[in-house]
């Protein structure tokens, strides 16, 4: 199982950096049109930038960390923007991945599983839940979402294939 962890922790060093959007702000635009955010305005009372800023915030902090307390601040902002607008899928699923990504894999599960819950094909969601799983050593629980990822196809396809080849094969 070591490998696969091993595949695993090189995988999402790999994706956390390739699966971002081009900006922070065509993310929180793409937000903004799904959700809208409570009325948060700019210093001049009105603006885009004001309503953009919680988003923002977090997912720069998000794409900024790089120490496990700089992704739990990030987390926590995302815990924030969450409390404003609870069905914002994505802010879960980012909370859940900074926590992943700082080891807190016990606090990950409750906002992936919320996601893959909400969205059972978004691959995303699935293979950050695998992580924590992983990382708290339910292994074989962990492995039942690799096939869904494996199935869809995208970017995390490949790492969850070759993950699943060589935990087939060390059952063996």
């Amino acid at each position: 199982m070591a490998l696969v962890l091993l595949c695993l922790g090189v995988a999402t060093t790999a994706c956390r950096r390739e699966s971002t959007p081009k900006t922070a702000r065509d993310w929180a635009r793409a937000l903004l049109d799904k959700y809208p955010y409570p009325a948060v305005t700019g210093a001049d009372g009105q603006g885009e930038d004001g309503r953009l800023a919680p988003l923002l915030d977090s997912y720069l902090l998000y794409l900024s960390a790089e120490s496990d307390e700089e992704l739990l601040a990030a987390a926590a902002s995302f815990d924030e923007v969450v409390t404003e607008i609870p069905d914002l899928t994505e802010a879960h699923l980012l909370r859940g991945v900074c926590l992943v990504l700082a080891q807190r894999h016990q606090e990950a599960l409750a906002p992936l599983e919320a996601v893959v819950a909400e969205a059972p094909r978004f691959p995303p969601a699935r293979w950050f839940l695998a992580q924590a799983l992983f990382g708290l050593g339910r292994d074989e629980e962990a492995l039942g979402h690799l096939p869904v990822i494996v199935e869809i196809g995208g970017e995390y396809a490949p790492e969850a294939d070759q993950i699943l080849a060589v935990a087939a094969l060390e059952s063996d």
